[in-house]
């Protein structure tokens, strides 16, 4: 028997903002890392959406709970 096993993440985090992406539209994983780990993420000025940052920040405060 062939079976695949899937990782699946245990919460889904939405932002309607968007993803922070370069001005070329590469999703900028550092920035989401950074976000996550509750760090600080620096200069935005090679970012082309900078106003999702807050929305993101707001999201994974509402999903990590009280």
């Amino acid at each position: 028997m062939n079976s695949l096993a899937h990782a699946v993440p245990a919460r889904y985090l939405v932002c309607p903002g968007g993803l922070p992406e370069t001005h070329s539209g590469k999703i900028q994983r550092r920035v989401l890392r950074l976000l996550l780990e509750g760090k600080p993420i620096g200069s935005t000025s090679a970012m082309k959406n900078p106003a999702c940052v807050p929305l993101l920040l707001e999201a994974i405060e509402h999903a990590s709970g009280p």
